[in-house]
Formats: structure tokens, C-alpha cells, sequence
């Protein structure tokens, strides 16, 4: 028995924002033969209803800070308040746009969303944002009531922003940037907890072995998926910074990856 796990957004998720059906039918397949599969995300989990149709045996979100299995929590770790006070009036100082991930609700500036939609139509993107606002656990930040933040997540316009916010920020976190998205954005990444972590976790309240662990990721916040997890695959999509952490390379998440190598793998 193998133990996989998945990230999301470009490992998963293709260019169309969709889980392939080829991709489906191989987690699935793979399911059936006594394999788990999990999701492996820095997503909150508040952003994975679309995902977990596909079927899974539960999931890692906020980059390792929320650990479920089947319908139990195993591990919340969300950051201390003091440091979650430091990065805002950091990123405020440095018009940084951020987010907070709650266990039950998500806090966002509205000029993170909006550099998510790129409507040229002004009354469009306020549409979307509307929209967005209702369909999703999602509220403005100017509703956040201190409540346990399990992840930060930024957006912001230049470089040099997210460099003099990160010689503030380093002894804490290390700032990923997340090629996904068009405009300068990514996740903070807290020192003491990230996917590696919390997927020794798991494995550890499983009572399984490390040693059956596979990784399938695409970007920097992977690295210690990949790092930690006994083989690592990283998809044809990434980038070289990424790929030199691979036991293997797979197909393009557009070209069905995931399918091909639990094929080669004979895990389906």
C-alpha cells in the first residue's frame, strides 16, 4: 500500500481550473487497490469543495497547518496571535494585500481579490468579487475578529514591496511566490509547520511507514512535500528550481501527469 499525496493548483487542477476526468478515474483506481490518497494543499479548506468530489481519504490544506482524516481533525496549528499582528502592520506598511485562513472562514483584502479578476469592466470585476464573496467562506478583512489564522496568503504589485516586508518577516516565515498567478502572490510559509510537517503527522497517527510515502507537487510550496515524502514526483509544468527536488518527472498536469505515472507506477 502506497501513500499519495496531491497537491492542487497545478498538479491536480489543470489550465481549465478542472481535475481531469483521466485523472479522476486514477485516484479513484487507485483507491480501489488499498492505496490512500490525500490532498496535499495550501489552499484552506475552505476552497477545496470543487476538489473533494474526486474522492480522497482527507487532506492537508494551509500548507500543513490543518490535517483531516476522513472527518477528523487530527492537527489545527494555527499561528500565534502576536506574530499574525506583526504581518499585518508589515503588510500594511508596504501596501501588501493578504488574507487570513480561518478553520471556518476566510478573511481577504479586497485588493487581493481583485488582482484575481481581470476584467477590464470595472462593474464586471465588482460583479465577480460579489460573487465570489457569496459562493466562498469568505469575508472582508474588515470583519476579521482575531480569530485563530492558520495561514497567510499575500498579493502585492512589486518586488521590492515583498523584499522589504521579507527582511522583516524572515526570522518567521519564508515568503514563496506562486507562479500559478499572474500578479506577484504567494504564501507565507511559517518555519515550524508546512506540508513535510504535517504529512509526518499523519503518517505517524496512521501507524504507517515513510517509506510508502509519494509526493505529486508542482511549486515551492511542495519542497517539503517533496523533501520529506520517501519518492517525490514533480510535474512536467514546473520549473527547474522545483524539478532538482524529483525522484521522478511526469507528464504536464495538462496532459494528464497524475494518470501516467500511477500507471507506470502500476498503483492502477
Amino acid at each position: 500500500m502506497k501513500i499519495l499525496f496531491f497537491d492542487i493548483d497545478g498538479t491536480l487542477v489543470n489550465s481549465n481550473n478542472r481535475v481531469s476526468p483521466k485523472v479522476r478515474q486514477a485516484i479513484k483506481l487507485a483507491r480501489r487497490k488499498g492505496h490512500l490518497a490525500f490532498l496535499c494543499t495550501g489552499r484552506s479548506h475552505n476552497y477545496i469543495d470543487n476538489i473533494l468530489d474526486v474522492g480522497f481519504d482527507g487532506f492537508i490544506t494551509s500548507a500543513g497547518a490543518y490535517i483531516v482524516y476522513g472527518s477528523e481533525v487530527i492537527d489545527s496549528s494555527p499561528l500565534n496571535p502576536e506574530v499574525v499582528k506583526m504581518v499585518r502592520n508589515v503588510f500594511d506598511e508596504y501596501d501588501i494585500a493578504y488574507d487570513h485562513e480561518c478553520e471556518n472562514v476566510d478573511y481577504i483584502k479586497e485588493k487581493m481579490i481583485s488582482n484575481i479578476f481581470h476584467d477590464d469592466n470595472d462593474i464586471a470585476k465588482h460583479n465577480r468579487i460579489q460573487q465570489f464573496l457569496r459562493e466562498s467562506n469568505t469575508l472582508p478583512m474588515n470583519q476579521y475578529n482575531n480569530e485563530p489564522v492558520l495561514k497567510i496568503s499575500y498579493s502585492c504589485d512589486n518586488t521590492m514591496q515583498l523584499e522589504k516586508a521579507s527582511e522583516k518577516l524572515s526570522d518567521y516565515f519564508t515568503i514563496v511566490v506562486n507562479p500559478t498567478f499572474s500578479n506577484l502572490s504567494g504564501d507565507l510559509m511559517y518555519n515550524n509547520t508546512n506540508k513535510g510537517t504535517a504529512i509526518c503527522k499523519l503518517v505517524d497517527y496512521l501507524g504507517l511507514n515513510m517509506d510508502d510515502t509519494i509526493g505529486f507537487g508542482d511549486s515551492m510550496n511542495d519542497i517539503e512535500m517533496l523533501n520529506i515524502c520517501n519518492e517525490s514526483v514533480v510535474m512536467g509544468n514546473t520549473n527547474d528550481d522545483v524539478k532538482q527536488y524529483a525522484t521522478s518527472i511526469c507528464e504536464s498536469v495538462d496532459d494528464d501527469g497524475i494518470y501516467y505515472e500511477l500507471q507506470r507506477r502500476k498503483l492502477i
